[in-house]
């Protein structure tokens, strides 16, 4: 599934060209005494070993009328399992991640990786998947664990209450506040339409979805301005969203 709108975005320090526009660091070949994180083969075959238990648990809360339906859903929910987390392995694994060996047995780290995997699992857009396996790989490059533990877990929180549309609005208004830093009001109508062009997000749709937006922390609504003629109040991204795109080791397209 190609990853919708990636001329967005562009992964900090990233060389190798992805699908799509985007880039990703180029592995390292050496590991300074550190133990790198296991390769895609590896990956898999993790992915093998804890999909199953993983279904079985969700399949004790859905009704089930006969063992033959039992079977075919748990085989149903055990393939998109695995293919959820082997999208967020696969993705993990194309960072220049390496952790030791004391910190991948910390805490910290175990509860931000089970709680990563926990949210990959349950998220049905690929784009976003590969965005959890880019948060967990920033946590890991900072290194930080148990200072970062906190603000990492709001991240993931936020991630997850995001859609990947809106995610990609908040990309898209990135991109204009960063192109014109002096002036919040002149571009707006030029927004308005690559929404409409780039994301087919209807004019009479937007003011609903920036308002939801506020919700995130990652959005706020501009006050003291007159509201224009269209309804649509003018807002502007918070230092939380950009807090939240260092996080996710992205940076937005200016062009």
């Amino acid at each position: 599934m190609a990853r919708a709108a990636n001329w967005l975005l562009t992964n900090r320090g990233g060389s190798r060209a992805r699908e799509g526009g985007c880039s990703t660091p180029e592995k390292s070949s050496k590991n300074n005494g550190e133990i790198a994180l296991p390769q895609k083969r590896q990956l898999i075959e993790e992915t093998e070993r804890l999909a199953s238990p993983i279904v079985r648990m969700l399949l004790q809360g859905v009704p089930i009328v006969g063992p033959a339906s039992a079977i075919a859903i748990e085989t149903a929910f055990d393939e998109i399992a695995k293919r959820r987390m082997h999208i967020f392995f696969e993705e993990l694994s194309e960072g220049n991640t390496s952790i030791t060996e004391a910190d991948a047995l910390s805490r910290e780290f175990l509860h931000a990786w089970m709680s990563s995997l926990n949210y990959a699992i349950r998220e049905r857009r690929e784009e976003k998947i590969r965005l959890f396996a880019d948060l967990f790989r920033g946590y890991c490059q900072n290194g930080r664990f148990d200072e970062d533990a906190d603000i990492y877990e709001e991240n993931l929180k936020i991630l997850a209450d995001l859609s990947y549309r809106e995610f990609q609005i908040l990309c898209v208004l990135c991109r204009f506040e960063r192109a014109d830093p002096e002036s919040r009001t002149d571009f707006w109508e030029e927004f308005f339409d690559s929404l409409e062009n780039e994301l087919k997000i209807e004019r009479q749709e937007i003011r609903a979805i920036l308002q939801r937006l506020t919700r995130t922390g990652l959005y706020e609504i501009s006050r003291g301005f007159l509201s224009p003629s269209d309804g649509i109040d003018r807002g502007k991204l918070t230092p939380n969203f950009y807090a939240f795109l260092g996080a996710l080791k992205l940076e937005v397209d200016r062009s």
